[in-house]
């Protein structure tokens, strides 16, 4: 399942203008019992937020957050590198914060 998801990610349509997470990898994904997705990346994402920056960070994480809270549907995502808590050199995540989708900055793609 995971690398369905990373295929998708991969692919940028010409011309776009959008950021190509070529190196992600997902080692899991699961929804929990309440029915909230929950992925477990490699360390793969925090090496690509490293290299971008704060502002991309976020952008990221709404892209991806938004990804996988529709195609689960739901509202929460829960990020973990490795099975540890997400921390990038901008943001740390605690036991139980998640990610709620927003789709104000979303658009089309023709």
């Amino acid at each position: 399942m995971g690398s369905r998801f990373v295929n998708q990610l991969r692919t940028v349509p010409s011309g776009k203008g959008l950021l190509a997470l070529d190196d992600l990898s997902i080692k899991s994904i699961r929804l929990d019992g309440r029915g909230y997705v929950h992925v477990d990346f490699t360390s793969s994402l925090t090496n690509i937020v490293s290299s971008v920056g704060r502002a991309t960070e976020s952008l990221i994480l709404i892209a991806l957050t938004n990804t996988f809270c529709d195609y689960y549907q739901t509202n929460r995502l829960y990020i973990t590198i490795a099975g540890e808590q997400y921390e990038s050199p901008y943001r740390f995540f605690m036991e139980g914060d998640y990610l709620s989708p927003n789709y104000s900055r979303a658009k089309t793609l023709d």
